[in-house]
């Protein structure tokens, strides 16, 4: 067969799931070409949209994760479109211009972009091959309800119920699982992988992954680790694309040794094989290629989104619960916010963590009192937040989120949870922009970041309380 998988420039995980797919057809003797769909839009088209989404992924994900929500929220009529419906829609016209010539058996695609396009030009010019779309997060995007595929490739068949309520037929859903290189699935020894690294022998090594993009305070995360680490322990950095935190952590390693930043790279299966515990976002390939290496993981610098979805599906069904029936001593840590806990389904996880008596679970919630663009009690108040839960059946620890003793003290306490049956979540009460005098509790900043003669004042600031 000759098939056309069909990408999109707007992030890593897709295009590496194209490729693990294009590998695994090729080596079953088909055919197979990828192609950016966007490449088929106006010229620079593309790497316009690359561009906007990598700023709003970057530098606003709480804007992108209410546009998220309202895109959840939505309701379209019969004969209504998205927004991004009509935007992919400039690019049919050559799409199909281009399917006509390739003589392709079928099309697949990892992303709902491309779907669009193809379900638009399959209203336009008729269906003619078969059309494939492979899910990459562990739930059903709210922008399902405008393609359609011949059939649905989902990562688990635990999510058939999330897309069948959307009225996606059930004999179409294929649970197959998203693709990954076959090296994710290979077992390679850590010593052996660490020299081919040039990467110290010895040691507990941490792994911080900020997704293709690059995004999230990496910098400073690594810089915390170190300082708390021991002394024999070291931490790479995957800055991806983001050639800015290359160079401030290239620069931040030539006084700190044990710091090893790295640019983007198509070797993630090393990295995970050297590594002893992974930390980042959870991506939905990033998530099932750290299942398959067994890397113990902290997910965390979560943008609101398909990243949130991902993480309450892994806590849900996979790490706590395997670990609990396995009898393994390993805690599982998930880090929420606050205006998170308005979804339905973070609630959903904290019965099933409580049904399954998951004593091994400690959620910590950053509890600023502000969400996207205002106050949580403005958008949907949280309070009495505690006795909520406590309510569903889980231990409350309350501390104060800016003081690090009291975090460490309440962790403590957590670890001291084992053995009660109860989930145990410690709500971390913070005042965002603590220290910086023009920042605090303004929620500008809440999605804003310093620039300029705004960053050294708030730096300056900072370095002047520096005990």
């Amino acid at each position: 067969m000759n098939i056309l998988i069909l990408t999109c420039n707007t992030g890593g995980g897709h295009n590496a799931a194209s490729a693990a797919l294009r590998r695994e057809l090729e080596s079953r003797g088909h055919a197979c070409t990828v192609a950016d769909a966007l490449s088929f839009g106006p010229k620079h088209f593309s790497e316009a949209v690359s561009h906007l989404h990598t700023i709003a992924y970057r530098y606003f994900p709480k804007i992108y994760g209410a546009g998220y929500r309202k895109k959840e929220k939505r309701v379209l009529g019969e004969d209504e479109t998205s927004f991004e419906y009509k935007m992919n829609a400039i690019c049919v016209p050559r799409l199909y211009q281009y399917l006509r010539k390739g003589r392709f058996d079928a099309v697949v695609t990892p992303h709902v972009f491309p779907a669009e396009m193809l379900t638009r030009l399959c209203r336009k010019y008729g269906r003619t091959k078969p059309f494939y779309f492979i899910a990459t997060d562990y739930t059903c995007s709210p922008c399902v309800d405008e393609i359609t595929p011949d059939y649905w490739v989902i990562p688990d068949r635990r999510l058939i119920p999330e897309f069948t309520e959307r009225d996606i037929p059930e004999e179409r859903l294929l649970p197959l699982g998203i693709p990954t290189a076959p090296a994710m699935a290979t077992h390679m020894d850590k010593t052996v992988v660490r020299r081919l690294l040039h990467l110290p022998q010895q040691g507990e090594m941490i792994l911080i992954m900020s997704g293709s993009i690059g995004c999230g305070p990496m910098t400073r995360l690594a810089l915390k680790l170190l300082n708390r680490l021991p002394k024999d322990a070291y931490v790479v950095v995957i800055c991806g694309k983001n050639k800015g935190d290359l160079k401030e952590l290239q620069r931040c390693a030539k006084w700190r040794s044990r710091l090893y930043p790295v640019g983007f790279t198509d070797r993630m299966d090393l990295y995970y094989s050297a590594a002893d515990v992974a930390v980042g976002k959870p991506g939905g390939l990033s998530c099932t290629e750290l299942a398959q290496k067994g890397v113990p993981a902290v997910l965390m610098l979560t943008v609101p989104g398909c990243e949130s979805h991902n993480l309450e599906f892994f806590t849900r069904y996979g790490m706590a619960l395997g670990g609990k029936k396995d009898n393994a001593d390993w805690r599982v840590y998930c880090v929420l916010g606050d205006g998170e806990c308005d979804e339905g389904s973070v609630w959903e996880a904290a019965l099933q963590a409580h049904q399954y008596k998951l004593d091994n679970l400690v959620a910590i919630i950053d509890h600023n009192r502000m969400q996207s663009l205002d106050f949580c009690e403005n958008t949907l108040a949280l309070e009495p937040f505690g006795d909520k839960w406590r309510a569903f059946g889980w231990n409350v620890i309350e501390t104060d989120g800016n003081d690090v003793d009291a975090v460490e003290k309440a962790l403590r306490q957590a670890q001291e949870n084992r053995g009660s049956g109860r989930p145990t979540v410690v709500i971390a009460v913070t005042t965002k922009g603590k220290g910086v005098s023009f920042m605090e509790n303004d929620i500008l900043w809440h999605y804003r970041t310093p620039q300029g003669e705004e960053y050294d004042a708030a730096l300056a600031e900072l370095e002047a309380q520096r005990p």
